[in-house]
């Protein structure tokens, strides 16, 4: 049996979501960033506690409106993609567009976006950007905490041991506000890092499918179908919704819903589970993050 393909129009909104991510990695990076170096300069400061007060909704606040115009331009992008997909006769000729390779008209002001996308992109970025807050703020407070009360050995200049006394063992010492100051920016160095990208190459492929979305709506689309990105790294829940066709405005999965899959046969048979945000609902993909799912247009009614 033939293993079975990712659909082009799939793969084509793919890559051009890949384009976004570097711009898009540095923006939300620079965010991420600013946090750490504001718990560090908190506890340089002498504060015992690394979050400033209103933290939640200050850094989440700001991660949302620094998000806000790349993903509507990234949105904007996938509404021409849409409209490709639905113009074109084939997907040879949508891979083939000269005119729409060659540059794109960012939007400016909301008269560029189809009706619908910002209060989309919005509720969007709500919803995500308080769960990275959540996410920074335990980051943050685990270094903090682990940092203060693990002690750490002591040597001298030369960098030999020093030896306890009274135990007759390597000594050992608590960090100074300084250094574990230094620690949270350290590590902040390395979390931002990889947080930055994973949040990015999200955003990308879920904004080229909600700008896909809006256009497939506006143009009286009767249906769309998920359509997973079938490679060794899909996961199981992708390849469970791959396929799974519903009207172009219903949702593939309300908010809060829990997707169930089965590894194995027998008794090696596992059950995982995914639940879905509870204030978001899966219109489109992405499912989870990192994902590189896509959807396609029905425009046969009998298909549904």
């Amino acid at each position: 049996m033939s293993k079975k393909r990712t659909h082009p129009i799939v793969e084509l909104t793919n890559q051009r979501a890949d384009g976004f991510v570097p711009s898009y990695r540095r923006t939300v990076r620079t965010v991420l960033l600013r946090q750490y170096q504001k718990a560090a300069n908190l506890i340089r400061d002498g504060y015992a506690d690394p979050i400033p007060w209103g933290a939640n909704q200050r850094w989440a606040a700001q991660l949302q409106t620094t998000q806000q115009m790349p993903l509507m331009r990234i949105a904007y992008d996938g509404t021409q993609m849409g409209a490709l997909h639905l113009k074109q006769t084939s997907i040879e000729e949508v891979l083939s567009e000269q005119k729409y390779s060659r540059g794109l008209r960012w939007p400016t002001k909301d008269k560029f976006l189809l009706p619908g996308t910002r209060a989309a992109v919005d509720e969007y970025l709500l919803a995500t950007s308080n769960m990275e807050t959540l996410t920074s703020i335990k980051r943050i407070k685990r270094i903090f905490d682990t940092a203060s009360t693990e002690p750490v050995k002591v040597f001298d200049r030369e960098g030999n041991p020093v030896i306890d006394s009274a135990t007759g063992v390597q000594a050992v010492r608590g960090l100074k506000t300084s250094e574990i100051a230094d620690l949270l920016e350290h590590y902040g160095l390395a979390d931002t890092a990889w947080r930055a990208n994973l949040i990015a190459r999200t955003c990308s492929v879920w904004g080229m499918n909600e700008g896909a979305q809006q256009r497939y709506e506006a143009m009286g689309v009767p249906a769309k179908k998920w359509s997973t990105t079938m490679d060794d790294i899909a996961c199981p829940f992708c390849r469970e919704m791959d396929g799974v066709i519903i009207r172009i405005k219903d949702d593939f999965l309300a908010p809060g819903a829990e997707l169930q899959v089965q590894e194995g046969k027998g008794e090696d048979a596992k059950i995982r589970k995914l639940r879905i945000h509870e204030g978001l609902a899966v219109r489109h993909p992405t499912l989870h993050p990192h994902c590189r799912c896509g959807m396609i247009p029905i425009v046969d009614k009998r298909q549904i």
